[in-house]
């Protein structure tokens, strides 16, 4: 039954789902970890928050990680930061009924990106100072990636350039994207050129070459520089381009 509750979610098909969700209920099927997971996600997805919540707070059996983070995850998709911050609470905290439960990288993403979305600024630089310090979670690509996401929301691009040049990992082409985009909207003009330059350079080395040069164009573009939008954009046109070799989904077909 899980798999077809999966089946739903891909579809986006929220009245299916709930079709199949009341037959399990009229079959008496037991609804294990598994089968929650699956429901509470599918809800999510669909937006309906409340249902999720209750399949969550209804299971016949103490929830696991995979629930945990899939609950944290859907209140952070649904615009629910404060409740993604309580969940993670909750769920690390321990109570008569049952034991806290260690969080891992996914809780992280889905935590760190529930406070981006709802511009949870303290909370989010809090959690991603606790990750090592106090569950042993050392934080990752996409766990720099949501704290750059959030501090150029804000508009902090200084702190947000700080915190990828002190990466102990290579900044990808989202995080450097993020910049370069905050960089074109900054309202400090030189200090946002100079960002935006250094990550162009940065883009480019991942062998990004047109993108960087696009993203310069445009950044130069709303500061009134077309002697360097022609430059750079020229560049771009310039710059190789691989495409990728086109694939068909259709499995199994016959002539």
């Amino acid at each position: 039954m899980a798999t077809v509750v999966i089946a739903c979610t891909q579809a986006g098909d929220f009245t299916l789902g709930r079709r199949v969700h009341l037959y399990i209920r009229q079959l008496g099927t037991r609804i294990d970890a598994v089968l929650s997971n699956a429901l509470i996600d599918m809800y999510f997805k669909c937006g309906s928050v409340d249902r999720a919540l209750d399949v969550f707070a209804t299971m016949p059996d103490a929830p696991n990680l995979f629930c945990w983070n899939t609950v944290i995850a859907g209140l952070g998709m649904n615009g629910h930061g404060e409740d993604a911050v309580g969940a993670f609470r909750d769920m690390v905290g321990m109570s008569r009924t049952r034991h806290a439960i260690r969080p891992d990288g996914v809780t992280f993403v889905a935590l760190l990106s529930a406070c981006s979305h709802s511009g949870l600024v303290a909370e989010d630089r809090r959690f991603f100072d606790e990750m090592g310090l106090v569950h042993g979670v050392e934080p990752g690509e996409e766990h720099y990636g949501c704290m750059v996401d959030l501090l150029c929301r804000d508009g902090l691009l200084g702190e947000a350039v700080r915190l990828v040049r002190a990466m102990p990992i290579r900044p990808n082409a989202k995080i450097l994207g993020c910049l370069l985009l905050q960089a074109r909207r900054s309202s400090e003009e030189e200090d946002g050129v100079r960002v935006g330059e250094w990550a162009a350079e940065q883009i480019a080395e991942l062998n990004l070459h047109d993108s960087a040069a696009y993203g310069l164009s445009n950044m130069y573009a709303s500061l009134q520089r077309w002697d360097h939008v022609e430059m750079h954009r020229s560049m771009a046109n310039a710059a190789p381009r691989h495409k990728q070799p086109g694939q068909s989904s259709c499995i199994g077909c016959t002539n």
